[in-house]
């Protein structure tokens, strides 16, 4: 037999295989541990390794590069002057 509205209790959730569900109270456990662990001073500079690390990923799964050298390894610049132009 199956429960009356009032005794049921909120459905069970799915959860799918290898996802991860935190709450705010587990990321910011998470967070203190990290600060705790790193300290302050090196926060940012992690942050910042870690974004262009992931940066270098993405660039890399893409195929987008961000060299601006040609094959003879000189800068590019943009079109070039004529020589009869002024400049500045």
């Amino acid at each position: 037999m199956l429960p009356s509205p009032r005794e049921r209790t909120s459905p069970p959730r799915a959860v799918k295989e290898g996802v991860v569900d935190f709450s705010p109270v587990q990321l910011i456990i998470v967070l203190v541990i990290v600060l705790l662990v790193f300290g302050a001073k090196r926060l940012p500079e992690l942050g910042r390794n870690l974004g262009a690390g992931a940066r270098e990923f993405k660039d890399g799964i893409t195929g987008h590069h961000d060299d601006d050298d040609d094959a003879d390894g000189e800068a590019i610049s943009g079109p070039p002057k004529r020589e009869d132009e002024k400049v500045g």
